[in-house]
């Protein structure tokens, strides 16, 4: 076996044995876990409580959750139902509809929705329309939801208030009022709906109490993404304090806008830069990092929000700028692609990384650079060690690689760092090397040591040894003892290869692509059970008996085998499949990865 160093030949022929096993084949690359499609309600509260600067605010906030530019092209849907109370609550205004937030449906939503939202003005008689009713407003939401949704699609509903729940306006809560809001709690729970309620307003006036129950008994939310809360605002703060909500309900990286004048440092690497401008009276002034006015008579004003996009060479990194009129607010995003590539295989495997639009990179030490995670693979496609993580802040990078790696593998790492958030990967980087290239080594060149030979004197043409007679046959007793003391060490290393090792590892990738370590024991075990929960949420462990284990991973020293069974519970219908330790791989819309610690070194007994 190349690149195992053996003390004794004997050691490394019962390791061989108890390693052999079926290989696996090559891992493919996993289809990430996509959480970001979701199908938001936003309900509005359009009760006579309002004051005019209220519904002003509630306008701007839902404008602003409207105009967001993170949330474009998520394939997130919206849709704007304000209420109060009556037979007619909540309103089904024509242009609040469900439109998802691509360009075209920001568009028309910024044109007709967010005006349409007013304050009711009659709160008395059978028809009572200026109360405030979340349980019919909760109960239409979640049955919207159901109509556009799919049960691949994540649910929410952002409740906007400045009071406490009252349907009839007495100031009390009756008992059949109470029942029709903690059933409409039950069904957002069993329908996967989360409620994220925002009161505004005097704190005398609001149930902020109330509030927090309606998020905690709702859906809780999926995986490492934050869990429902209620949250409280002022009045004119109402429409700033929205960011941190969506942020949490869609489960993305939204940044709150910042006040104009303000600055960005653009990286070498962004390819794309757009400046979104809320509540400017006219048009904003953009300056690159030179200086020089860019973005005029180009920006687009929708609605008094001004947004430009521009495509961006790599020429003028460092700090750009934009200021817009008193009181605006402005929200970066910048993104960029790039391209990995592995040259050379044939000769001196080298890493490369070049943008997209291959215009050239202004490399510098002001920033931080993008990081790849390699996996190596011998010839049977088993991995030659754990995988290791190179930094790229220069165009190539000559790799290091095993002696016994036969091809490569670079992939993206998600990174932390603000500046590179939006960055990406064109397409993971694969080659295989070739028989005559000349590989960098990591691991010792020493070869296996033979097994040891006795000396012996010459004793005639055949050099034979002449043992002395014995009257008790010691000899044949040590052999005896040596060979059961040398099987029962192979037995145990037979039953060790078939557990997972100290230190073994279940992770899985979350929606933000970052890996989480699971609380899963998978040491000293053969077998480990896996229960699978929602998309994006953490699978927990379970035992492989429970009629409703979904995962079973079995170790075999070298590999991974994971079966999903066809019926729960029923192994003999399981699925079967081979996948490589210490590498991602997929299982129905999760990802996971067994790492297993590198082998230390054997020794002599």
């Amino acid at each position: 076996m190349g690149g195992m160093k053996c003390r004794k030949a004997l050691l490394c022929f019962l390791v061989t044995l108890t390693s052999l096993s079926v290989l696996p084949s090559a891992p493919s690359k996993a289809d990430e876990g996509d959480n970001k499609d979701i199908d938001l309600v936003i309900l509005v509260d359009e009760s006579t409580s309002l004051s005019p600067g209220d519904v002003e605010q509630e306008q701007l906030a839902v404008r602003n959750i409207i105009a967001l530019p993170q949330l474009l092209d998520q394939r997130i849907r919206v849709s704007v139902l304000p209420f109060s109370s009556g037979p007619n609550s909540p309103r089904l205004v024509t242009g609040c509809e469900f439109t998802e937030l691509n360009p075209e449906g920001q568009d028309y939503l910024l044109e007709y929705c967010p005006d349409q939202i007013r304050r009711e003005r009659r709160d008395d008689g059978p028809d009572a329309a200026g109360n405030t009713d979340f349980a019919k407003a909760i109960d239409v939401a979640i049955q919207k939801l159901r109509e556009v949704g799919s049960d691949s699609r994540r649910k929410a509903i952002l409740l906007l208030t400045d009071g406490r729940y009252d349907p009839d306006g007495n100031q009390s809560v009756a008992t059949e009022e109470d029942s029709a809001l903690n059933a409409a709690l039950d069904r957002a729970r069993v329908g996967e709906v989360s409620i994220w309620p925002l009161g505004f307003g005097d704190t005398y006036s609001i149930d902020f109490e109330g509030l927090r129950r309606y998020a905690s008994n709702g859906y809780q939310g999926q995986g490492k993404c934050p869990k429902p809360e209620a949250a409280l605002s002022a009045p004119e703060q109402l429409a700033a304090q929205i960011y941190g909500i969506i942020s949490a309900v869609a489960c993305i990286d939204v940044q709150p806008p910042r006040p104009t004048p303000s600055t960005f440092d653009l990286h070498p690497l962004v390819d794309q830069i757009s400046a979104v401008v809320l509540g400017s009276n006219d048009e904003p002034t953009m300056k690159d990092s030179s200086g020089n006015v860019v973005c005029a008579g180009q920006w687009e004003n929708r609605s008094g929000v001004y947004s430009c996009q521009l495509s961006i060479d790599g020429s003028r990194p460092g700090e750009w700028m934009v200021i817009g009129s008193a009181d605006s607010q402005i929200v970066w995003v910048a993104s960029g692609e790039v391209v990995v590539s592995l040259e050379a295989c044939d000769s001196r495997p080298t890493l490369e990384m070049k943008r997209r639009d291959n215009n050239p990179i202004n490399w510098s030490d002001d920033y931080s650079w993008p990081t790849v995670e390699v996996f190596e693979f011998t010839e049977s496609r088993e991995p030659t060690r754990r995988s290791y993580e190179v930094e790229l802040s220069k165009e190539s990078h000559l790799l290091e690689l095993d002696r016994d790696a036969q091809s490569v593998v670079a992939e993206l790492v998600p990174m932390s760092d603000e500046k590179l958030k939006g960055i990406s990967l064109v397409d993971r980087a694969e080659c295989e090397i070739s028989s005559s290239a000349v590989v960098t080594t990591t691991s010792s060149p020493e070869d296996t040591v033979p097994l040891e030979t006795s000396n012996t004197g010459d004793k005639g043409e055949n050099n034979e040894s002449e043992v002395e007679p014995t009257d008790f046959p010691w000899f044949w007793i040590a052999l005896l003892v040596f060979t059961l003391t040398l099987a029962g060490f192979g037995f145990r290393r037979i039953l060790n290869a078939r557990k997972f090792p100290r230190g073994s590892e279940l992770k899985q990738r979350m929606p933000s692509g970052k890996w989480i370590l699971l609380d899963i024991r998978l040491e000293g075990l053969r077998r480990a059970g896996v229960k699978l929960g929602s998309p994006g949420q953490a699978a927990r462990e379970i035992s492989v008996a429970d009629l409703d284990v979904d995962v079973i991973l079995t170790y075999h020293g070298k590999e991974l085998r994971v079966s999903t069974p066809k019926e729960s519970g029923d192994e003999k219908g399981a699925e079967d499949r081979i996948e490589a330790l210490n590498y991602p791989f997929q299982v129905q819309e999760f990802e996971f990865r067994v790492d297993v610690p590198e082998e230390e070194p054997e020794e002599d007994f």
